[in-house]
């Protein structure tokens, strides 16, 4: 089966693909030119994406939202982590942490929408952890925030982890794993 993905972002590909080959799927990127609705909701954001997508391609689609919530700010920056980042950089996040609660969490709502179905299914993954005192400068990253967080149960920050570190802490595989789980339960 081929799945398409529509998000710019290569990574994500990778790491969709190393979740699903074993289930026979292939993920293949999709990068359309789709108006991306403003909402502090992350499942209406990602039902517009995959329904926009599905419709331009008629094929099987997911599409995701992924946000940074830290405790200590009421889920602040939620699901504009990469805005929140351009406007301040680590320098001000450091900032904003200082003597704070560290504690946060990545989450992501991942979409997917084919033929049969009327409406797009959603599947979230959630990585719990702390934010680190510095950033990890060591290695670059499409997302910053994998340089400050440690997921629960580990020591390093998430860009430091390889591939399957990540795997056991990442958000996507974890919601990657229900989708998986709702298309056997589907073909059955």
């Amino acid at each position: 089966m081929n799945l398409h993905y529509f998000t710019t972002n290569k990574s994500k590909i990778e790491e969709a693909n190393n979740n699903l080959r074993n289930y026979g799927i292939t993920v293949k990127q999709v990068n359309l030119p789709i108006f991306e609705i403003k909402s502090n909701n992350m499942h209406e954001i990602v039902r517009e994406k995959v329904k926009q997508a599905f419709a331009v391609l008629k094929a099987p689609i997911l599409a995701d939202d992924v946000g940074v919530f830290f405790d200590a700010y009421n889920n602040f920056p939620g699901d504009s982590p990469k805005k929140i980042f351009q406007g301040i950089g680590y320098s001000g996040i450091m900032r904003l942490l200082k003597n704070k609660k560290r504690t946060a969490k990545f989450v992501i709502t991942l979409g997917y929408l084919d033929k049969q179905l009327k409406e797009p299914i959603f599947f979230t993954g959630t990585c719990f952890g702390r934010l680190a005192e510095k950033p990890c400068t060591r290695k670059n990253s499409n997302f910053p925030f994998d340089s400050i967080f440690i997921p629960r149960g580990s020591k390093k920050t998430m860009i430091e982890l390889n591939v399957e570190e990540r795997k056991k802490f990442s958000c996507r595989t974890k919601a990657l794993k229900k989708l998986i789980t709702y298309m056997r339960n589907y073909e059955k």
